[in-house]
């Protein structure tokens, strides 16, 4: 049987009879319309405002009568916050990039968010740690399991 010769290039052209992804890419990489990716790139950015601002008090420093807007800025700038948005777009902002929803609306919205430094994360090494923590939190939780049982 004669294969047809392949190049790295063939991976994703609508225009061959077959498209080449495996595993990963198979499940994410579809073949969107630009329309189709305007979309989730736009769901994406409001998704990552809301990620954001996830513990805004705003309303409650108003209804309270305090000024909302130094309440505001003192919580979004303590090491609380900072901490919970370093966790969380640390896996985000790699994700969405190896996911194929980089545009320049994506980029945008993280690079005014300040958090663009986290694009430079290998998602398959942050995986495989991830999957190192959970086989190391297994064994102790055997161990523990293992000797309560004595």
């Amino acid at each position: 049987m004669k294969h047809s010769a392949v190049t790295l290039d063939d991976k994703y052209d609508l225009t061959k009879s077959r498209i080449f992804v495996t595993g990963f890419q198979a499940i994410v990489r579809l073949c969107l319309t630009q329309k189709e990716r305007d979309e989730r790139e736009e769901f994406a950015v409001e998704a990552l405002h809301f990620m954001r601002d996830r513990f805004n008090q705003s309303e409650v420093w108003e209804r309270l009568g305090l000024p909302a807007k130094m309440l505001d800025e003192i919580h979004y700038n303590s090491k609380q916050m900072n901490s919970f948005r370093g966790r969380l777009f640390s896996r985000v902002v790699p994700t969405i990039k190896d996911i194929g929803l980089w545009g320049p609306r994506v980029q945008k919205a993280f690079a005014e968010m300040g958090v663009m430094d986290y694009a430079k994360i290998d998602v398959t090494e942050q995986l495989a740690n991830d999957g190192k923590v959970a086989d190391d939190f297994d064994r102790k939780m055997f161990v523990e399991k293992a000797i309560a049982a004595e």
